[in-house]
């Protein structure tokens, strides 16, 4: 499978899988590291946490397109009782 760093990375993470990088893209854009050698990440999130972002973004994009389509609901519902009465 090709994929983005990020995409291949978020996936391989949540189902444990190895990634597989291409020895000319190593040969470009590797580093060697030492054995034992670790890097700090500080402040980095985790993936749980973007994870978590972007479903609570999406879940409020959701809502507010939810909130939108319920206002011209209703104001297609005005304008018909504006121009052809209320059928109460």
């Amino acid at each position: 499978m090709d994929a983005r760093p990020s995409d291949a990375i978020a996936l391989a993470s949540r189902t444990h899988s190895p990634i597989y990088v291409a020895e000319d893209v190593m040969k470009k854009s590797g580093m060697d590291i030492p054995h034992g050698k670790s890097f700090d990440v500080g402040d980095a999130k985790g993936l749980d946490s973007l994870v978590r972002e972007a479903e609570e973004a999406f879940h409020q994009h959701q809502s507010r397109e939810e909130s939108e389509e319920a206002e011209k609901e209703k104001s297609c519902r005005r304008l018909t009782e504006l121009v052809f009465g209320n059928d109460d």
